[in-house]
């Protein structure tokens, strides 16, 4: 016959690893048993035991997925150093990041140049720029922005993308500086004016 260890106290509930806190069930009772601790202390870690033994994996996942979301809630409350260390490492990996070599975007960008648009793209393209300021040659008013180079100057710019080119950094990248979304990129930091 096939047993289970079963934690008399479970562990979400305090109890140890120790010998004298685990005894061994047949799978049955084990899976009863964790049902039963439901329902006495509605604990949802006991319900997620007992779905699993059970073959409830649909039920199960949805417990699962509540309880990493309020272990999530309480970590977030009650480790803030840690929760700002680890932000602070994911702005780290990610910031000025190209996942895919630069031949692989100069590609995309090669293929999709020139490519005759449908009438409908077009009338999308037209309302997205609708409200955009415009000189009197259908040019775009560019934007200014106060740009902080690695080296500590300080300069005005007027739009971002020749900017970028000469630098040799990425225009979305460094937007996404000025917009907030990012502190800062390879080195640059940005803000419109």
């Amino acid at each position: 016959m096939v047993t289970h260890k079963h934690h008399i106290i479970p562990r979400h509930m305090g109890g140890g690893d120790e010998p004298e806190n685990i005894i061994s069930l047949p799978f049955w009772a084990h899976t009863e048993v964790h049902k039963r601790l439901y329902e006495v202390y509605g604990r949802a870690e006991d319900k997620l035991a007992y779905l699993m033994m059970s073959g409830k994996k649909e039920e199960a996942e949805v417990v699962r997925i509540q309880l990493a979301k309020e272990g999530y809630k309480r970590w977030l409350v009650e480790k803030p150093e840690e929760v700002k260390k680890w932000r602070e490492n994911i702005n780290k990996t990610k910031a000025g990041k190209c996942f895919l070599p630069k031949e692989h975007y100069q590609r995309l960008g090669d293929m999709f140049r020139d490519v005759p648009r449908t009438e409908e793209v077009k009338e999308k393209i037209s309302k997205s720029k609708k409200g955009k300021p415009w000189n009197g040659n259908r040019e775009r008013i560019q934007d200014e922005y106060e740009v902080t180079k690695p080296n500590g100057d300080v300069i005005i710019i007027r739009g971002l993308n020749a900017f970028c080119k000469e630098e040799g950094i990425s225009a979305g990248n460094l937007c996404a500086v000025a917009k907030g979304r990012l502190k800062q990129h390879k080195g640059y930091r940005a803000r419109k004016l």
